[in-house]
């Protein structure tokens, strides 16, 4: 059987590394002459859910449950992974920010909603067009691609 826990966001330990890995990653995208951008993770979780958004959540059960006994698996809860991810895209926003790498903020771009996501973080295809509508609009006004470039499609951007 498998129950919901509230964890507390010192049990997620990867946070704790997830900084200084996107640190190393950004070092050698820069190091081989490109510039990186990050973007956030969007995601369904929000502090209130219907019954079928709760209901589409896997990503916790599959993946992130601890076995506590002979047939017994707990898991955090929805309220737990939310709070989770909101750590995570705010450690990706302050890395942009410090180290000066455009960013998109898909998390803030993709609206949490079954029309968008299909499950926990998988979009639909209205989501990944939101997502593709987004991030251009970013990168373009960071300067990465020309304005002109991207009117004219040579990077496939209308």
């Amino acid at each position: 059987r498998y129950f919901q826990a509230s964890y507390p966001l010192e049990r997620y330990h990867s946070l704790a590394a997830f900084g200084g890995n996107l640190t190393k990653l950004l070092a050698s995208v820069r190091s081989n002459g490109a510039e990186p951008v990050l973007v956030t993770q969007a995601s369904l979780y929000k502090p209130t859910m219907s019954a079928a958004e709760q209901e589409s959540l896997w990503f916790g059960r599959v993946f992130m449950a601890t076995r506590m006994g002979f047939a017994r698996y707990e898991y955090p809860d929805a309220e737990s992974i939310r709070l989770a991810l909101a750590a995570f895209n705010e450690a990706t926003r302050t890395l942009a920010r410090d180290r000066n790498v455009t960013h998109v903020d898909g998390d803030a771009a993709i609206p949490k909603s079954l029309t968008m996501f299909e499950d926990d973080c998988h979009y639909t295809v209205e989501g990944a067009r939101t997502l593709a509508d987004a991030a251009p609009r970013e990168i373009i006004s960071a300067g990465l691609i020309p304005a002109a470039a991207a009117r004219n499609g040579v990077v496939g951007v209308q």
